[in-house]
């Protein structure tokens, strides 16, 4: 391969390159980061109805809390024990009520059966003439809150919409994408996401803004042609 046609096959392969450049430039699956932004609200009492409900549902709380209705069989067996019926489980030949003495594990730590703060119970037990006598217990609002929230910490960067009313944080601090609920000095408080924006870092660089990476692509592709026209004329001057 003589002189022209070796320069000719390298400016070939450069700007084949250059424009194939644009489709890999700053891509999304090579380097990119998450900002997720989160809002924080006060509230003085777990939320009855509309989409802050549902968030609390389906978000993150540290005990269990299922809502009726909605859950079929557990919810007609809860509300017959709210009522004041109950259910008896005899204890086994071989076994002592002491042996019982730990409650029986159930499904939830937590039920809502009726709107407003009277409306919630938990699972009680006790032991009655050698059987074991499943119940619900009543309690209020407040004792269900200070189960369901986070302690607030200023270290917690999801912590930082309590005090701010809002924080905005890459996507590796966040530990859980949905709703948490937040006591801090007696107060709680709902913080939740609102908005997530993907953005390309590049390799390890700081993300450009849109129109740089455009103008990149384009110069790119501009370059690409003009080497691969170049090519072709030194692989002409070779022949």
């Amino acid at each position: 391969m003589n002189h022209q046609n070796w320069r000719g096959f390298v400016f070939l392969l450069v700007g084949v390159a250059l424009l194939a450049n644009p489709l890999y430039l700053y891509p999304d699956g090579v380097s990119y980061e998450t900002a997720v932004t989160f809002e924080g609200e006060q509230i003085d009492e777990i939320p009855h109805h509309g989409q802050l409900e549902m968030d609390l549902r389906y978000g993150n709380l540290q005990t269990d809390i299922h809502w009726c209705p909605g859950n079929g069989r557990e919810c007609a067996i809860a509300e017959a024990l709210a009522d004041g019926q109950t259910l008896r489980y005899d204890i086994p030949p071989h076994h002592e009520p002491g042996d019982y003495d730990e409650p029986f594990p159930a499904d939830y730590d937590y039920i809502r059966l009726t709107e407003g703060e009277d409306g919630y119970y938990r699972p009680a037990q006790t032991v009655e003439n050698e059987s074991i006598v499943l119940s619900l217990e009543q309690v209020d609002e407040e004792t269900v809150m200070q189960a369901a929230a986070e302690e607030y910490h200023s270290d917690r960067p999801l912590h930082a919409a309590v005090e701010n009313g809002t924080t905005t944080v890459v996507e590796d601090e966040v530990y859980w994408d949905g709703t948490i609920l937040v006591e801090r000095n007696g107060n709680y408080y709902v913080v939740r996401a609102v908005e997530s924006h993907r953005y390309p870092t590049g390799w390890g660089w700081k993300a450009p803004p849109d129109i740089a990476i455009d103008a990149m692509r384009l110069a790119a592709w501009i370059g690409g042609v003009a080497l691969v026209w170049r090519a072709g004329e030194w692989t002409e001057r070779g022949r």
